[in-house]
């Protein structure tokens, strides 16, 4: 997960750092980089809710493919794959919690059943939160 979004960032700066040929597509990445700013604003305000692409989408005033476009334009992944993503990064701050069960925090981050939650969290991550949680431990 850390270095999909490493890589995401280097390819954004890599953009940046072209030359302007196209005022038009310099324009166009000005405009995608605002409209993803406020899509992942509002993704990291609202990310513990079920969130709809079209939710999403509207709070970057534009449509869901307008939107989808501008993400793959700019960080080179799709909008709910960054919320995903965001999701987990902050539910492995709150595994260090060892109060908090698994449950809870599957609910907390905005995963609609623990074994979704699993699932995406063994995807990004490579083990499962308990694994995470365990392995964390041991490294304190």
């Amino acid at each position: 997960m850390k270095i999909l979004s490493l890589l995401s960032g280097l390819w954004l700066q890599i953009f940046e750092q072209m030359p302007e040929e196209k005022p038009v597509v310099k324009a166009e990445t000005e405009r995608d980089k605002q409209r993803v700013k406020a899509a992942i604003q509002y993704m990291q305000e609202k990310y513990q809710e079920p969130l709809r692409l079209d939710d999403i989408a509207e709070a970057a005033y534009i449509s869901r493919s307008e939107l989808c476009r501008s993400f793959q334009r700019t960080i080179n992944m799709t909008p709910m794959e960054f919320l995903m993503q965001y999701r987990i990064r902050q539910s492995t701050v709150l595994l260090k919690n060892r109060d908090l069960r698994i449950l809870d925090i599957a609910e907390m981050t905005g995963f609609c059943s623990p074994s979704h939650f699993g699932s995406y969290f063994h995807r990004y991550m490579g083990c499962t939160p308990r694994e995470y949680r365990h392995n964390e431990r041991n490294e304190m």
